[in-house]
């Protein structure tokens, strides 16, 4: 059916009315799936959308922001605005999660997803607003950004943080202020304050942040967990007094400051950067003049968690 519109003459590109992007739209109504047996004909469909010049980078909401008001009239859509494909992955990840017969099942289809869009030119690092986040103020920030925002609903994974990291993803990024470390706790101290039941969770809770602190802490240089503690503190101190608040704000604190005086060892430093420096292929690591040991040892499938 795509194949056969393609044909007939729709514009793969069509970016009006707003909120239709079809590459979008469609990666949209494959997460609304409740059957994942069928995620090889989305993949199919999403590899001939971008073969035929689907651009994965588009910011659909700045797009959308630079139309004159009477073009911006959305209430016959029913879906969000993303800033680029990567973005909306993780966004309909977590928009739809009710619909999921599976996590794991939804967590791997997230990752055929982002390797089909990075291979068709989709930017690991392209910057946009994020939705829904805690506070009032505006947040922008890239797919890790967005994962970590993601992660205090959907559930921390480390498949999808192995994933994105491995595709250049960078936790020790600053972006207008703040880490994706701190958009996760901003995210889970307003999950806190706001929810009723947050209280009876608390034990859940607390091992999910202690996993992520630690995940996108071993891959930040001290100096950069340091500032993030920094950001958290300056963020927090006025959060509303509760007991499950200053549970939340000791054992943050608790878990950052291990992580910001470990010293990674000069063979996982320069692995790391080996890696990067190779374009993180596989291929050219294997191509390096290096012995196997430490080939296997570059490979951050293997040793996710321990290199930054």
């Amino acid at each position: 059916m795509t194949e056969m519109l393609i044909k007939k003459g729709q514009d793969v590109n069509a970016k009006m009315p707003v909120r239709t992007y079809p590459l979008y739209t469609l990666i949209d109504n494959a997460f609304c799936c409740k059957d994942f047996t069928f995620t090889d004909n989305f993949l199919t469909c999403m590899t001939l959308i971008l073969e035929k010049g689907a651009d994965p980078n588009f910011d659909e909401v700045e797009h959308e922001q630079q139309l004159p008001a009477s073009s911006r009239t959305t209430h016959h859509v029913s879906r969000l605005g993303f800033p680029s494909a990567l973005h909306c992955v993780m966004e309909c990840m977590e928009e739809h999660q009710e619909t999921y017969p599976s996590r794991s099942q939804a967590v791997h289809f997230a990752e055929e997803c982002m390797e089909t869009l990075i291979a068709h030119g989709a930017n690991i690092k392209q910057v946009g607003k994020l939705r829904h986040t805690a506070g009032t103020g505006e947040v922008v920030g890239d797919v890790l950004f967005q994962l970590a925002k993601s992660s205090v609903n959907v559930g921390v994974e480390r498949g999808l943080l192995r994933c994105v990291m491995r595709f250049g993803a960078e936790p020790s990024r600053e972006i207008k202020g703040q880490y994706a470390l701190n958009v996760y706790l901003d995210q889970v101290c307003d999950y806190i304050v706001c929810e009723p039941g947050a209280r009876e969770q608390w034990s859940r809770l607390k091992g999910e942040i202690v996993k992520m602190i630690s995940l996108l802490c071993s891959h930040m240089a001290p100096w950069h967990i340091k500032n993030a503690q920094q950001i958290f503190d300056s963020k927090h101190a006025k959060c509303p007094i509760s007991e499950t608040s200053t549970l939340f704000m000791q054992l943050v604190n608790d878990a950052i400051i291990p992580e910001s005086l470990t010293v990674r060892s000069l063979r996982s430093i320069s692995a790391w950067q080996v890696w990067k420096l190779c374009g993180r292929k596989r291929r050219r690591i294997q191509q390096l003049p290096v012995s196997k040991e430490f080939k296997t040892h570059v490979f951050p499938l293997l040793l996710f968690g321990t290199l930054w």
